[in-house]
């Protein structure tokens, strides 16, 4: 190639230009870079709780017969765990899949800290077993949760309860109480520990916030009655409304629930 007097000229005159732009694409490719650092990476954490329990009951009361039928299938000292392993991922950085694995040996119909016995009173919230089997590891949560906008998050789930689809724990209690009653705020029937499949929807706006959550007890189930919508669904649904400032709150539900199926006892 024969490069002639004026097209040297024009090179020359270009090259101010040239190495202008050379520079500008560097540094375009360095904050490229930088952004291609700061993007979300899919994290997941794995926690894992471990809860020994040491105890026994003591009953009172004037009927004889009763009295010593109760002492003797609930009263003995016993020593038991709850193993829980919790698996959260998030890909966005806003939303979470949460997935627990949970084992245990308190029986919850046989044994008084697990809600057998005469009284609820004394049922733990640690209290577990998979079924009817101790010491089988099981999937106790199983839900995804994400925003659907800026106000609106949405929660859905084959293994989920209403604790994690309430925009307002309406209890100063922590939502891992020592027992169970006050991890259902003092109110069994209407924040029970229904545990199933579908999920719910939470509005927050500054200090007032909307609740609406559905769970089905039988929902994985396909027998006839059960499902979903099912008559025997074992079915759970709240709407609740609150206003949570600084140092105080005040919320109202409306639960409607089909019971014998557990969530109330």
């Amino acid at each position: 190639m024969i490069i002639t007097d004026p097209l040297k000229q024009l090179i020359g005159e270009l090259q101010a230009e040239l190495t202008t732009l050379t520079h500008k694409i560097q540094r375009l490719e360095q904050r490229s870079d930088a952004l291609a650092g700061l993007h979300f990476s899919p994290t997941t954490h794995l926690q894992g709780v471990s809860t020994f329990i040491i105890g026994g009951n003591a009953f009172d009361g004037a009927a004889g017969d009763h009295l010593n039928s109760v002492r003797s299938r609930y009263g003995a000292m016993e020593f038991a765990y709850d193993q829980k392993l919790t698996l959260r991922t998030s890909f966005t950085g806003k939303d979470l899949l949460n997935v627990r694995l949970r084992a245990g040996n308190l029986d919850t119909a046989n044994d008084s800290f697990g809600g057998g016995g005469p009284s609820k009173l004394s049922e733990l919230e640690v209290a577990f077993q998979q079924s009817s089997t101790p010491d089988l590891i099981g999937v106790n949560r199983a839900w995804y949760q994400f925003p659907i906008s800026r106000d609106w998050t949405l929660t859905l789930g084959s293994r989920v309860n209403q604790s994690v689809m309430l925009a307002m724990r309406p209890s100063v209690y922590p939502e891992d109480t020592v027992l169970d009653l006050l991890t259902q705020s003092g109110a069994p029937g209407a924040y029970s520990s229904n545990l199933g499949a579908v999920g719910g929807l939470m509005w927050e706006r500054g200090p007032i916030n909307l609740s609406a959550n559905f769970i089905a007890g039988r929902g994985h189930e396909a027998t006839d009655g059960s499902g979903l919508i099912g008559d025997e669904a074992g079915s759970s649904s709240k709407l609740q409304i609150g206003y949570a400032d600084n140092t105080w709150g005040l919320a109202a539900a409306l639960v409607a629930i089909e019971n014998g199926f557990g969530i109330i006892d």
